[in-house]
């Protein structure tokens, strides 16, 4: 998985709510501390998923991931909202803050065919390019057009 901005803060923030540093974090990982500033101060640029997923576990967080329910492959269109994610800081901490604030709600979605699905895909992939300095605008029109 590519390390982004966004990648970056989650973990940061796992680090701040266990009231934690890098040493800890290296000494959890069983990796040195080196890798862990690397880390932390981009020159790591990817994470493999073994260490993906312990950085999950260690720090109670959770990386946005793209799949389906059954582990099957994921669709052209979901590939391309991931790429737009490792793109834009902007566009993955907004998927991010909406994938947070749907797990603290209980929400059933309703049935959406594929095609729809991938027209409001494309359209928010397009809301973003359009405000990728502001992502409260770009926030608030997904939500808006999810609604």
């Amino acid at each position: 998985m590519n390390i982004n901005e966004n990648v970056k803060a989650l973990i940061l923030q796992g680090l701040r709510r266990k009231k934690q540093n890098k040493v800890w974090l290296a000494e959890q990982m069983g990796l040195s501390k080196s890798w862990a500033t690397r880390l932390l101060n981009g020159q790591l640029k990817t994470l493999s998923d073994d260490h993906a997923e312990k950085l999950m576990r260690i720090l109670d967080i959770e990386f946005f991931t793209l799949r389906r329910v059954d582990d099957t492959q994921v669709s052209a269109k979901g590939m391309q909202l991931a790429a737009e994610f490792d793109r834009s800081p902007a566009f993955a901490s907004v998927a991010t803050a909406l994938q947070v604030a749907m797990k603290e709600t209980v929400y059933t979605p309703k049935f959406i065919p594929t095609e729809q699905m991938a027209a409001i895909g494309n359209e928010i992939i397009r809301i973003a390019y359009a405000n990728e300095d502001k992502p409260g605008k770009v926030a608030r029109l997904v939500l808006e057009l999810l609604a």
